[in-house]
């Protein structure tokens, strides 16, 4: 016969094993739980990341556009600006040529053509202040536009 000590021990034993295999099995339960919470996590995470990403791309890809229209401006202002030069030196030329006149052209002939170049250089300056004028207001329109552009807008 097993004395009534041993019976106790055993007792308590099991007791204490089963509150033992309870205490894991709830703490397992409660890992699982946080690893989901947690993989869900990480999941939003590389979501937000990718879409980051994305945008981070479109946005390049905007300034790389933008860059490349830059270049075809700066190239189609380049060219015109030597056309402009080379006719600004072709007329300077003629002034030059037609003030000079031929060799032994009388005094009032020289008076004349004088006359008829201020005329013209007078002309040809009212017309310049017109266009800046005319382009000081296209450059305000063209500022308060921008400056009243959303961000980010297309």
């Amino acid at each position: 016969m097993i004395p009534g000590y041993f019976k106790l021990l055993a007792l308590g034993a099991l007791v204490a094993a089963l509150i033992g295999w309870g205490w894991v099995g709830g703490k397992s339960s409660e890992r699982k739980v946080w690893q989901l919470k947690e993989a869900a996590q990480v999941a939003a995470q590389l979501a937000a990341s990718e879409k980051a990403r994305i945008v981070e791309r479109e946005l390049q890809q905007r300034v790389d556009d933008a860059n490349a229209a830059l270049q075809v401006e700066k190239t189609k202002h380049a060219r015109i600006a030597a056309a402009l030069k080379r006719d600004a030196d072709g007329l300077r030329e003629s002034i030059a040529k037609f003030a000079s006149g031929p060799s032994g052209d009388p005094q009032c002939a020289a008076t004349g053509r004088a006359v008829a170049l201020g005329e013209l250089l007078d002309a040809a300056l009212q017309a310049a202040i017109g266009c800046a004028i005319r382009g000081e207001n296209d450059a305000a329109i063209a500022r308060g536009l921008y400056s009243s552009w959303p961000v980010g807008g297309k």
